[in-house]
């Protein structure tokens, strides 16, 4: 029973807080999942941004990940951050930007045209009639 319980205070924790694999946030749809840990081999899944997958471990520039079944494929981790599982909820929620309220400028009024000032003339003399 001893054995039993020390199992579960070494394993539990580890089972709890496993470490996942998820998409940088600039990768806009997914990452590649490799067949080895070499961008020239085939492909064999994507890690699609807002997922996350277990790590098996990492070397030489890639995390190697847990696929469907005991397959295992690679991402690079140029492309993927390693969060603790509990971190992983937190990264994917969405970034709520604060609206800057913007000063709302009234235009001034357009004011009348002044028209402008004519000299003055003197009035045409009327001709005189003669009868």
């Amino acid at each position: 029973m001893r054995f039993l319980s020390a199992l579960f205070v070494v394993v539990l924790p580890v089972w709890c807080c496993a470490e996942q694999v998820v998409p940088i946030k600039t990768v806009d749809d997914y990452v590649n999942i490799r067949l080895m840990p070499d961008s020239k081999t085939e492909i064999v899944g994507h890690l699609n941004q807002g997922e996350s997958t277990a790590l098996v471990g990492t070397k030489d520039g890639w995390h190697e990940v847990a696929l469907v079944g005991d397959a295992t494929g690679y991402v690079s981790e140029e492309w993927t951050v390693v969060l603790d599982e509990n971190a992983v909820a937190e990264w994917f929620q969405p970034v709520i930007e604060e609206a800057v309220e913007e000063e709302s400028i009234e235009p001034e009024p357009e004011s009348e045209p002044v028209p402008e000032a004519q000299p003055e003339t003197e009035p045409a003399a009327q001709p005189e009639i003669l009868e």
